[in-house]
This record gives C-alpha cells, sequence and structure tokens, in this order.
C-alpha cells in the first residue's frame, strides 16, 4: 500500500479501485492517506459492502462502493491503480488455516480454487483492461505463487512486475505497471 500512496501522491485526482472489498480495510486507508483520490471498492458481498461503507463512515473517509463480481460493475471505467487483496488460499490448504480463520472467516474470501489462483486468472487480465497506459496493479499474493503470479502478469501484458516481502522475506504483494 505505501508504493500505491507514493505513486499515487504524484497525481492530481488519483483513480483507485479496490476490488473484493471485503470491510473496505484497503480502501479506507488509502483514503485517509489519499484525501484527493477518487476511490471506489467492489464486492461480491453486499454484507462486505454494508460493512465497508459503516467503516468508511466510521472514519470519516468518502468511498464509492459498488456491488458485483471482480471489476464488472466498473467497467468500462478505468483506472491509475488497481488494487486488490483477493481470495488465495488452496482448498487443499484449508485444514492448515488457523481455526478463527477457517471457521468465521466467508470461503468465499479465503478460498480461491485447487491451486489458489482462480481469482488471479481472471482478475489480472481484467485489471490490465481497467488500468490506464501507465497504470498499477497491487495484489495480495499467498506463500509460494509468486512465480505463477509473474507469469499471469506477463501473459495479461503487465510490465515490471516486482514483489513486496512481508516482515518474513516471503513475497506478499505484486505490484506490476500496464505500458
Amino acid at each position: 500500500m505505501e508504493k500505491v500512496i507514493e505513486l499515487a501522491s504524484d497525481l492530481a485526482i488519483p483513480r483507485i479501485v479496490d476490488v473484493g472489498t471485503g470491510s473496505g480495510a484497503i480502501a479506507v486507508a488509502l483514503a485517509n492517506k489519499l484525501p484527493h483520490a477518487s476511490i471506489t471498492a467492489t464486492d461480491i458481498s453486499s454484507c462486505a459492502l454494508a460493512l465497508a461503507a459503516e467503516n468508511a463512515k466510521h472514519n470519516g473517509v468518502a468511498v464509492r462502493f459498488l456491488a458485483g463480481d471482480l471489476l464488472a460493475p466498473v467497467a468500462p471505467e478505468q483506472f491509475d491503480f488497481v488494487v486488490s487483496n483477493p481470495p488465495y488460499v488452496s482448498v487443499a490448504d484449508r485444514d492448515s488455516l488457523d481455526v478463527e480463520v477457517r471457521e468465521y472467516e466467508p470461503a468465499l474470501a479465503l478460498f480461491a480454487g485447487d491451486d489458489g489462483l482462480d481469482v488471479y486468472r481472471r482478475l489480472i487480465p481484467a485489471a490490465f483492461d481497467a488500468a490506464t497506459p501507465g497504470g498499477f496493479l497491487a495484489l495480495e499474493i499467498g506463500y509460494g505463487q509468486s512465480a505463477e503470479v509473474a507469469e499471469l502478469l506477463a501473459y495479461a501484458g503487465f510490465e515490471r512486475a516486482e514483489f513486496v516481502p512481508d516482515l518474513q522475506g516471503i513475497p506478499r504483494v505484486a505490484c506490476a505497471r500496464r505500458p
């Protein structure tokens, strides 16, 4: 998120979309740090959107919330930044999750097929279309997914892919630009 804030600070009115916003944590944090930005957040869950809107109101920030799958609610709009923390856990890894996560988080927000990449396979090409030329994509990724995500980014046409590690040195955020 720091990279998005840094790059967006240079734009007069950066347009940002948070895909699969869930509780709205990313959208609300970006709206707090970038009050001059135009921020949209999408989610397939109306319950998640209601919570996200409540969180935005509680934090005194303006975010446009839209219901729908991935970037469909904003088509054919384009954005300077597409950000997302999509589901990335493989179904096979379900039992390895902490009980609090496995039993109380919505499965729709966690699991993405047999290898955890199902959402990326749909989101990355859609993000390429939704990003302005020179636009930026930032995605949280799961453990061990950086090589496959790099391939998906390149195949979709994104350039300059880089991975930001977490505090344990594990690649956790994929960043790339649309040429």
